[in-house]
């Protein structure tokens, strides 16, 4: 297709760091731990809501009807996958500053999550916030294969977790991991 970029088929071992990403299998250590990000994203997302009472509320009083914007927003607001590191395969421009080939860059997805220029009040968290154009799942080329998968679980989760268990609240002070790449909660 004109203006396309060529596609390619997945390298066997493309293939198979994709199939045990999708399937959880941490046998074998890939470039992305999609069990680990849904989790981390469910996770973050809940402590965010339950820190904001009204947020929480909205969704018990309608969980069906805001779990696809909430999920959404809890991917944005607090996104399991801060970064990721890049390589230049060729000398490119970049906002003005040229980047070597070979050289690394780091993708910061929760300070892109957070952009001024792109999120309306960017630092509220919003469980109706429409539209969302996060990129909690990465962009382009290398966007998440389990994206579809991890939101429907979140969608379906969410709201029979409000329906099942409305007054839900943290149990004391949330301990964060105390990692910086995978953001996530050591309890809560």
């Amino acid at each position: 297709f004109p203006g396309r970029a060529p596609i390619r088929l997945l390298t066997r071992f493309e293939y198979n760091n994709a199939v045990r990403d999708l399937l959880g299998d941490d046998s074998e250590p890939a470039n992305a731990f999609p069990s680990e990000e849904l989790g981390n994203g469910f996770g973050n997302g809940m402590v965010e809501l339950l820190a904001r009472p009204d947020q929480w509320q909205t969704v018990v009083d309608d969980p069906w009807g805001v779990a696809a914007t909430a999920v959404e927003e809890m991917l944005r607001y607090d996104t399991p996958s801060q970064l990721f590191e890049r390589t230049a395969t060729q000398d490119v421009e970049v906002a003005g500053v040229t980047v070597g080939e070979g050289q690394k860059i780091a993708a910061l997805l929760g300070s892109a999550n957070r952009d001024p220029d792109v999120f309306t009040d960017p630092d509220r968290f919003d469980v109706r916030r429409d539209p969302n154009p996060h990129i909690a799942f990465g962009a382009g080329i290398h966007f998440c294969l389990g994206a579809p998968l991890a939101r429907l679980e979140m969608q379906q989760s969410l709201p029979m977790l409000a329906e099942r268990f409305p007054e839900l609240r943290p149990a004391g002070e949330a301990v964060p991991r105390g990692t910086f790449v995978l953001r996530g909660w050591e309890s809560v």
